[in-house]
């Protein structure tokens, strides 16, 4: 999944928005933990994608290129049925590194569910929220040169 990608991101619901914009991913630097016990940390990142045009929640510079705190931050673990699953958060107020064994578990959130990956790119939903506005929706991220 590194590269650069047109992401879309397309709110369901009343607002029914659509926005773009790019995410720029490579690889994260050796030894960068994931956010909880049994998660990698893949990839590193930034998007310029304006969140609150389908609203989304801007959660620090999501174009941080500080790999202690990027803009997006792609995660890969296994679910307790054994298959992979692929999550980025995006903002960097929810990929800044963590006292290790400390976990977030409340707090705000901008997330990507990835569910497809091929050569060309990858697709999924997001949500977003902060337990009292939630919003959510698909996307899709597509490969450019």
């Amino acid at each position: 999944m590194a590269g650069r990608f047109v992401l879309t991101l397309v709110g369901d619901g009343a607002t029914g928005r659509l926005i773009g914009g790019y995410i720029i991913l490579r690889a994260a630097p050796p030894g960068t933990d994931g956010p909880t016990a049994g998660a990698r940390t893949a990839l590193v990142g930034t998007t310029d994608v304006h969140l609150e045009s389908v609203g989304a929640l801007r959660l620090g510079d999501t174009g941080s290129s500080d790999p202690r705190a990027p803009g997006v931050a792609v995660y890969e673990q296994r679910a307790a049925s054994g298959a992979p699953t692929v999550t980025a958060r995006i903002g960097s107020q929810t990929t800044a590194a963590r006292t290790p064994g400390l976990e977030q578990i409340e707090g705000a959130y901008t997330v990507l569910f990835v569910r497809r990956i091929s050569s060309s790119g990858f697709a999924g939903g997001w949500q977003s929220g902060d337990g009292r506005n939630d919003v959510r929706g698909h996307f899709c991220a597509e490969r450019v040169g």
